[in-house]
């Protein structure tokens, strides 16, 4: 009697917590993120394979990707690795992390409102790491 009692829980809900998490699920589907992310890792996909001709191959779904450098055939002089394209990436400003399960692998995890600009400067600086 006549002390403030503090009720909290780590399972009991927290009503800030979960307004914030509705006004995050309404931005998602108001801004069609959901979507967006189909359409520019299609994009993606399209643009590393007109570009690259096999050299580079893109794989996962919608925006969470894995780009895979594919082995140079015989007798082809250049010794790039995927470690050199990263560290070449993210002098050029793109965000990329090694794939520890494919050494030869790295992931790329854009955020959702990536656009049609963005996909055309990550082609630009993959083609520029590729040519160092």
């Amino acid at each position: 009697p006549g002390k403030a009692k503090v009720q909290g829980s780590t399972f009991g809900g927290n009503r800030l917590a979960m307004q914030c998490g509705l006004i995050v699920l309404d931005l998602i589907e108001s801004g069609r993120l959901v979507e967006n992310a189909a359409a520019m890792g299609v994009l993606i996909g399209q643009r590393v394979t007109e570009r690259f001709d096999g050299r580079l191959t893109l794989h996962g779904k919608g925006l969470a990707l894995s780009l895979r450098l594919e082995a140079q055939s015989e007798g082809a002089s250049d010794d790039t690795t995927m470690t050199d394209i990263w560290f070449r990436l993210i002098d050029g400003g793109v965000l990329a992390m090694p794939n520890s399960a494919s050494p030869d692998s790295l992931r790329l995890s854009p955020p959702l409102i990536f656009g049609v600009d963005e996909v055309e400067v990550l082609i630009e600086r993959l083609d520029e790491a590729l040519q160092t």
